[in-house]
């Protein structure tokens, strides 16, 4: 899919991002707040462009998701933790392109420039079991496994529309990861 490339938000960016995100079928499992507004866009270029490599008061980097020359999501690098190595994997791809790979191409490439140029060693993630199998989904084909599951974490009542489902806390380390790419592009 070289279709498929991420780029650290720009300004040029947000207009769309605000489009695509403004989505409840986006943000009922993503942390893309309801009725996504510029400002919220801004506040993600805002943590993106005051980031320091290796710095750790800057902990988020958010990314834009291009098909073609299309922006059609973002994928985004929270809690960066440089003395643990550590960070956590989120991404959301517009409902008009779900289904097409590039929410697990965006992700692998942004998976490969945290253990490769920000030196992390691990990743993990999250995402309702339930109501977002996609997610899981595309979290296992990138190498991740399965830590543990919890039902405690409605913010607000935001997630309460899910009462009966619960996260799934998954992780990738940078060894694990190396060998399930190197075994995709082998079995390609």
């Amino acid at each position: 899919m070289s279709e498929v490339s991420i780029e650290l938000i720009n300004e040029n960016h947000l207009a769309r991002l605000v489009e695509l995100a403004n989505n409840p079928n986006i943000s009922s499992t993503s942390g893309v707040p309801v009725n996504c507004q510029l400002d919220d866009a801004k506040a993600w270029l805002a943590s993106s462009t005051e980031h320091k490599i290796g710095v750790p008061s800057t902990p988020e980097l958010h990314f834009t998701i291009f098909q073609k020359d299309m922006i059609v999501g973002c994928c985004i690098l929270k809690k960066i933790n440089y003395g643990n190595q550590t960070a956590e994997l989120s991404y959301w791809v517009g409902e008009p392109f779900w289904g097409q790979g590039i929410a697990t191409h965006s992700a692998r490439c942004l998976l490969n420039t945290a253990f490769e140029i920000l030196k992390l060693v691990r990743i993990d993630a999250h995402y309702l079991k339930l109501n977002n199998v996609a997610s899981g989904s595309i979290l296992k084909k990138l190498g991740f496994t399965a830590e543990t599951n919890r039902t405690d974490l409605p913010v607000d009542g935001r997630f309460s529309c899910f009462y009966k489902d619960v996260w799934t806390f998954v992780s990738i380390s940078k060894s694990t990861f190396i060998k399930t790419t190197t075994t995709a592009f082998v079995d390609q």
